[in-house]
């Protein structure tokens, strides 16, 4: 059943009033136009222009009615001149594509343009102009910020009938029923965010075909590790790929205003007020492209892999059991609260074959055992909140520090072989990376 629309929660209403960015003004003036849609997308572009074009083409129908496309490019003062110049082209070409003149354009104010489709109508924000850049350290956290949070005004004026916002990309190919899947989570209580399946385009003639590969593999691996382990953190981040339900976005506060890894940071705090769920079908088709427009991430890894002949190196698998201990003693320590943490660290550890003093002494360093044992003297249940400490964050700096100090990063084929959490037979060294990321993947749907 489709979701209905329904009041704004509290927490929204409150986001709106104290938090949310100066374009959710543009919703009262398409509130004011009488005009409903059934879902919404929003997409940043910094420095895009036929890639967006070719993205905004995929975007498919909602049975449920009318789509509305929010396109956020964006620029700061230092932005560099092809990314200045790209967003020139493609503000000039959105504005007098024949896609988008179905009915007549409207002004919504200096920076928000309204243009209208066939089955889908487009709100251009434009922030390139320089009194309206983005600060440097800002970025993409700040584009989807903006585009979310519209989409998240929208809701409460009714605009908008559905509390899902549609995240994504200016260099992605959607499927077809990319909006109509958000249907099978439209019952409560409801998931904070949903994740659909991924894949990379993969484009042997450009000389990354394998390096894309090696890279999917690693993202699948990381998350099957994690789930291994036990982390209620194993899920994907990756921007393209989320939808977030409105009330629990609006929890949070929104986007943080980064310019990298704003979707793993907003995941990980929807992950402690809501599920993160898998929504499971037709992939996303995401770009394996080089690109420097952040600083981590896809686009610069395939950069950074530009000229090298060695595999990738990733985690060593040990790395998870001892995530997998330290968890498990969490877990111990959450349902025996009036004991003390370290004899359900010391026991877990013994059982895994773990030196207890490395681990003990990594997990003083992170301030992960104080953290915990100040958790575990307070009366109550403890274990949101101890799950809630070890959050994410926490997990991955766990992680980097068993790299750092006990197991380096080893060759990718060396990693899937040893990692007792991975079934694949990769004997030959030629086993191609393409055919292990669609078994990775069928592993990770299998857990679900």
């Amino acid at each position: 059943m489709a979701s209905e629309a329904r009041p704004p929660s509290k927490a929204l209403r409150k986001y709106l009033e104290g938090y949310a960015e100066p374009e959710t003004r543009l919703a009262s003036l398409l509130a004011e136009r009488g005009l409903t849609y059934a879902a919404l997308v929003a997409i940043p572009a910094y420095g895009e222009c036929e890639s967006l074009l070719n993205t905004l083409g995929t975007i498919p129908t909602c049975h449920r009615g009318r789509v509305l496309v929010v396109v956020v490019v964006n620029e700061s003062e230092n932005s560099p001149d092809w990314a200045k110049n790209a967003n020139r082209v493609v503000l000039g070409a959105l504005r007098s594509e024949k896609a988008w003149q179905v009915g007549p354009s409207l002004e919504l104010s200096d920076a928000g343009t309204f243009l209208s489709g066939t089955h889908s109508d487009l709100v251009l924000i434009d922030r390139t102009q320089s009194s309206r850049c983005l600060p440097a350290k800002q970025g993409v956290g700040l584009a989807r910020k903006i585009g979310a949070d519209l989409a998240t005004a929208l809701f409460a004026a009714g605009v908008l009938q559905s509390p899902w916002i549609h995240c994504t990309d200016a260099d992605v190919s959607l499927p077809v029923d990319y909006f109509d899947r958000t249907e099978a989570a439209g019952e409560p209580p409801f998931p904070a965010a949903l994740v659909y399946d991924f894949t990379h385009t993969r484009q042997a003639t450009d000389g990354l075909g394998d390096a894309i590969d090696q890279y999917e593999v690693f993202l699948r691996y990381l998350v099957l590790g994690l789930r291994y382990a036990g982390s209620p953190y194993a899920f994907h981040t990756i921007g393209s790929t989320i939808v977030l339900h409105a009330d629990a976005y609006a929890a949070v506060r929104g986007f943080p205003k980064r310019v990298a890894a704003e979707d793993f940071h907003l995941l990980a705090k929807l992950a402690k007020v809501g599920a993160i769920i898998p929504l499971r079908g037709e992939a996303i088709l995401l770009s394996g492209r080089e690109s420097e427009r952040v600083p981590f991430g896809t686009g610069r890894a395939m950069m950074q892999s530009r000229g090298r002949e060695e595999d990738l190196r990733i985690y060593d698998p040990r790395c998870f059991d001892w995530l997998a201990t330290w968890i498990s003693a969490l877990a111990k320590s959450a349902r025996q609260p009036e004991q003390s943490i370290d004899p359900h660290l010391e026991v877990a550890a013994i059982h895994a074959g773990i030196e207890l003093d490395r681990l003990r002494a990594i997990l003083d360093r992170l301030g992960a055992l104080e953290a915990s044992r100040k958790i575990l003297s307070r009366k109550g249940d403890c274990a949101r909140p101890l799950n809630e400490n070890f959050d994410a964050l926490a997990t991955l700096k766990f992680i980097h520090a068993v790299r750092d100090d006990v197991f380096p990063d080893i060759p990718i084929r060396d990693a899937l072989a040893r990692a007792s959490f991975i079934n694949v037979d990769i004997a030959d060294p030629n086993y191609p990376f393409a055919q292990l990321c669609l078994e990775l993947e069928s592993a990770e749907h299998a857990l679900d």
